[in-house]
C-alpha cells in the first residue's frame, strides 16, 4: 500500500470494518504514532463523507482530530487521526463498567452529541465499538471520565445532515442492535435517534455481562426498546425541531431505564 504522503510509516492493522481497516502507523518527522483509516473499496465513498464531517466538526472535544488525509495510488481515500487507547466493546471483553461510570460516559456522549448536532450532524452508527477512551481505562475515577476529551466518538462514515434524504428509499442506517425505531423502518432519522442508540448502548453496558448469551441479550434489549418507547414517545405533532432533546431531561431518563435495568439484573 502507497500512500501520497510518505510521512508516514505503517506499523501494523489494529483494526477492520465492514468498509475499512485501520493500522498504526507513525509519524516519522516526529516519530508520533496515529491511527490511519483506508477504504477497501474505492466506490463506497464512505470515507470521503467521514473526512467532510470531521472538517465541520473540528475543534469540538470529543471528536478525533482530522491530522491528514489523501488518496492511495489505486485512488482508496484515506484519513489520519490521533491514536486512541481502545473502545467500549474491548473494555468489557476484560473488565467491569460500573454503573455510575456508566452515566457518566452517557453524560460525555450527550455532551458531545450536543455540539454535533448543533452543526446539523447526525451521527447515525453509535455503538461501543465507535467509543473510544483516550488514556487507558484501569480503575478510572468518574470525574476523569467527565475530563473534556476522555471520551472520543468515531466513525461519521454514516452520518448525515439534518433533513438529507436518504440514498435509497427505505434503507437502513446504522447498526440492528443499537438503531432507532425510526432507522429499522427506514424513514427519514433525526437528532432524537442519536439520542436512542445512545440509550441503547448504555442499556448494554449495565446489561452484557448479567446475560449468557446473545440470544437472551437480544431478547432483553428487545423488551427494553418497547420500554424506552413508552418513556421517551414524541407526541404526534411535535415538530422535528422541537424534538432537538432538552439533553439534561435525556440524561435524567437515560439514568432512570440503567438504574432500573441495574436492580432487575
Amino acid at each position: 500500500m502507497y500512500l501520497q504522503n510518505s510521512n508516514y510509516k505503517i506499523l501494523q492493522n489494529i483494526g477492520s470494518g465492514s468498509g475499512h481497516q485501520v493500522f498504526q502507523v507513525q509519524n516519522i518527522s516526529n516519530s508520533q504514532n496515529l491511527a490511519l483509516k483506508i477504504e477497501k473499496n474505492s466506490n463506497l465513498g464512505q470515507l470521503e463523507v467521514e473526512i467532510q464531517k470531521l472538517k465541520e466538526l473540528s475543534g469540538i472535544n470529543g471528536i478525533p482530530q482530522l491530522i491528514d488525509y489523501g488518496k492511495t495510488k489505486d485512488l482508496k481515500s484515506y484519513l489520519i487521526t490521533p491514536l486512541l487507547q481502545r473502545n467500549l466493546q474491548d473494555i468489557l471483553k476484560e473488565s467491569f463498567i460500573s454503573l455510575f461510570s456508566t452515566l457518566a460516559i452517557g453524560l460525555s456522549l450527550i455532551e458531545i452529541l450536543q455540539q454535533v448536532h448543533k452543526k446539523g450532524i447526525l451521527h447515525l452508527d453509535i455503538k461501543p465499538e465507535n467509543i473510544m477512551i483516550s488514556q487507558p481505562y484501569i480503575n478510572v475515577p468518574v470525574d476523569q471520565i467527565l475530563t473534556p476529551g476522555f471520551i472520543q466518538l468515531i466513525d461519521f462514515g454514516l452520518s448525515q445532515k439534518l433533513g438529507q434524504k436518504p440514498f435509497l428509499n427505505k434503507v437502513f442506517v446504522g447498526s440492528l442492535r443499537y438503531a432507532s425505531r425510526q432507522a429499522h423502518k427506514g424513514n427519514k432519522l433525526g437528532y432524537k435517534d442519536d439520542l436512542e442508540s445512545l440509550l441503547y448502548v448504555l442499556v448494554y453496558l449495565r446489561d452484557c455481562k448479567f446475560l449468557i448469551t446473545d440470544i437472551f441479550r437480544e431478547a432483553a434489549l428487545g423488551i427494553l426498546k418497547i420500554i424506552i418507547i413508552l418513556t421517551i414517545r414524541n407526541k404526534k405533532n411535535r415538530r422535528n425541531k422541537r424534538c432537538y432533546i432538552q439533553y439534561n431531561n435525556s440524561f435524567l431518563k437515560i439514568s432512570s431505564i440503567i438504574l432500573i435495568v441495574q436492580i432487575v439484573y
